[in-house]
């Protein structure tokens, strides 16, 4: 089996919609790095980017989560946060999935 959005996302949706948010962490990291999502996030002194295309809802949640944390431990660090953040794409949404929000 090869790793793909076509198999990462259906498990990143079910655990997040079971609250199993650390477990979702550490598979999207798994995702990341086979190069899945291709490279959801940038950062430079003008602009901190993620990218959520072709993510589930679980997938892009998930994204979220662990980038929000990113920036949250760089403020605490002392790091100048670059003067915007950009959340860009459409999740890939299945019609009838269920949903905790």
């Amino acid at each position: 089996l090869t790793p793909s959005v076509l198999t990462f996302n259906p498990l990143l949706d079910g655990l997040h919609v079971n609250g199993n948010n650390a477990e979702a962490e550490a598979l999207l990291g798994e995702a990341s790095q086979r190069g899945v999502y291709g490279t959801p996030t940038q950062y430079t002194v003008h602009l901190a980017s993620l990218d959520i295309q072709g993510m589930s809802r679980g997938a892009a949640i998930t994204a979220l989560r662990v980038w929000l944390r990113g920036l949250c431990d760089r403020a605490v660090d002392g790091e100048q946060l670059p003067g915007m953040l950009q959340v860009t794409g459409l999740a890939a949404v299945r019609h009838g999935s269920p949903s905790r929000e």
